[in-house]
């Protein structure tokens, strides 16, 4: 994906919980599109991304002011400032 390209529509969306993880936001939304339990995913969100650095990152905010995109599974994953996170086909 070219840094200046349009993400499709989203084939899901969700958003992160007032004091949730947003890698648990991840993980559920993915395990959600999968139709399975996050317990039954075969995928670890560090290898990756840093989700620390990722929590670090976008910390709880209000206001849109960034966007993180990137791979996980055969996905584009989409993340927010405003908490909104976003699975796209790849």
């Amino acid at each position: 994906m070219t840094p200046n390209a349009q993400l499709s529509d989203a084939l899901y969306t969700t958003t992160r919980n007032a004091g949730s993880d947003l890698a648990v936001t991840i993980i559920e939304g993915l395990a959600t599109l999968e139709g399975t339990s996050p317990l039954e995913l075969d995928v670890r969100l560090s290898k990756v991304i840093d989700p620390d650095a990722l929590e670090e990152l976008f910390d709880p905010s209000p206001e849109d002011v960034g966007r993180l995109v990137f791979p996980l599974n055969e996905y584009l994953v989409s993340v927010r400032s405003n908490g909104e996170v976003a699975f796209h086909r790849a």
